[in-house]
């Protein structure tokens, strides 16, 4: 999971959009802003991937003009979220600045961790299942696909990164930045 910066300078904003009548167009803008990847898990959103415009607080729902509180998701995750959200307050929202010193990637574990007694991040993280052991099983054995094909590449890191990106082969991006050190 990555801080996702809002801007009020979205097209959504400008052209005063509207869920559900403009869902098509919001769904396309957010996802560009979130240069194609999943807010939850990171995952790129590939041809055929169903993406869903999250409201993450479904409280607010019923709100048309809502942009900051609109995200595009993996359909999948956006349904493991539904009912829960209650459950879980308070809450760390994804816009937070300081989303990504509260939430931290653990390359050891491959999963996000939290400062101790940090609520909010810890029910984030619980509410969106982030740390689910196939999810986190799946990073793992991407991130070490990745050292094995870094090792066979005989061009540089930023090379090897824009050749996954034009073939669309770049996921997890908050655990490949972390692991190898790079701003994506």
């Amino acid at each position: 999971m990555k801080y996702i910066q809002k801007s009020e300078d979205s097209p959504i904003v400008e052209k005063e959009l509207e869920y559900p009548k403009d869902h098509t167009q919001i769904r396309e803008i957010l996802s560009k802003e979130q240069s194609y990847f999943c807010a939850y898990t990171e995952d790129f959103f590939s041809v055929g991937y169903a993406v869903d415009i999250e409201h993450f607080d479904p409280t607010r729902k019923n709100i048309p003009r809502d942009y900051f509180n609109w995200y595009a998701v993996g359909h999948r995750w956006n349904n493991k979220k539904a009912s829960k959200w209650h459950d879980y307050q308070p809450i760390l929202h994804l816009s937070d600045p300081k989303f990504e010193e509260r939430i931290v990637y653990n390359t050891q574990t491959n999963t996000y961790t939290t400062k101790a007694n940090d609520i909010e991040a810890e029910n984030l993280i619980k509410l969106l299942n982030i740390n689910d052991y196939d999810l986190a099983k799946e990073r793992e054995n991407y991130i070490l696909s990745l050292k094995v094909l870094l090792g066979l590449w005989n061009n540089s890191l930023p090379d090897f990164i824009a050749f996954l990106r034009k073939g669309n082969h770049l996921k997890f991006r908050r655990a490949v930045e972390t692991t190898f050190d790079i701003k994506l």
